[in-house]
């Protein structure tokens, strides 16, 4: 299955104009600072999408704003959020940029990439090992 039919993809907005409040910023590789206000409510996998970290996941959740060199995952019904970042994070996207100069990572590159999809209980199973296991090793 490829992984259009997992998620929609969107672009995150230029955070020019933006002042200081209490929703995070996120570039493509973190927390760029705070905003007044936000673009998205609720867990998504954000995809760096252009330059030297192209292809650099991480999972948020809340409120925020996502800046216009990220790539923004937001899971379908049959993917559970947690789920989707863990598979997203297996895929190696850093293969598949484009350019040489100015790495690129495109929404269309990434609808068309094939994964092995596990049924919803399978993918509970395994986003709670995950968990079980990151917790044991704080």
């Amino acid at each position: 299955m490829t992984l259009e039919h997992c998620f929609n993809f969107s672009n995150g907005k230029s955070v020019v104009g933006l002042s200081d409040g209490p929703y995070p910023i996120y570039g493509s590789t973190g927390l760029l600072g705070h905003s007044s206000m936000f673009l998205i409510e609720g867990p998504r996998t954000l995809i760096a999408r252009v330059g030297a970290n192209c292809g650099f996941c991480q999972y948020v959740d809340g409120k925020y704003w996502v800046s216009d060199n990220t790539l923004i995952a937001t899971s379908k019904e049959n993917i559970l959020p947690l789920y989707g970042y863990y598979l997203i994070q297996t895929l190696n996207l850093q293969q598949l940029k484009i350019g040489a100069a100015q790495p690129l990572l495109t929404i269309g590159i990434l609808k068309s990439v094939e994964a092995n999809i596990r049924s919803l209980p399978e993918q509970r199973h395994i986003v709670n090992t995950i968990s079980s296991l990151l917790l044991k090793s704080l």
